[in-house]
């Protein structure tokens, strides 16, 4: 039962399904006619009647989570997240991190030498501690759990992604 659902009535397409949430500070049930016009074929909701096949339910909100647990759990269930939080450096944190699995998958097997590894994520003119690269491998290991295992530390030469 694949559908593309959609909750955000701008993005909707000609035959796609508009799932009615009720968020904090909206109500998906105000934009089922905007879904409608853009080309929503069905529309799940919790009241109303639509020109369109309509799925009256209790909550939206707990359709929408059985349905992704129904169709996709299998395929994300072992998808590892990394969650940054705090007041400042979330997104050069998220940028750092990024690069550096970025650069380690894409050189599986191989020795990267810190130096090159400093110079592609931090830049040419960084001068800050090299043991910056350090923590933030011994952060990445510890948020990826048995997959940062295969991060292997090569004495006095830098790291290696293991196959």
């Amino acid at each position: 039962m694949n559908m593309n659902i959609k909750t955000n009535s701008k993005r909707i397409k000609k035959g796609d399904t508009f799932i009615a949430l009720k968020g904090m500070t909206y109500d998906g049930h105000d934009y089922i006619e905007e879904a409608i016009e853009n080309g929503a074929e069905k529309i799940i909701c919790e009241h109303g009647e639509y020109n369109v096949q309509t799925i009256i339910v209790s909550s939206t909100k707990e359709y929408l989570n059985n349905y992704l647990d129904t169709n996709y759990y299998n395929k994300i269930k072992d998808i590892t997240l990394i969650g940054i939080t705090g007041t400042n450096g979330k997104t050069t944190s998220c940028y750092f991190i990024y690069e550096l699995l970025k650069m380690l998958m894409s050189n599986t097997g191989i020795v990267l030498q810190r130096e090159d590894i400093m110079v592609r994520i931090w830049g040419m003119d960084y001068e800050g501690e090299s043991r910056t690269l350090d923590m933030h491998i011994k952060t990445l290991r510890h948020k990826l759990g048995d997959a940062g295992k295969k991060i292997r530390t090569v004495r006095n030469v830098g790291y290696q992604l293991e196959e």
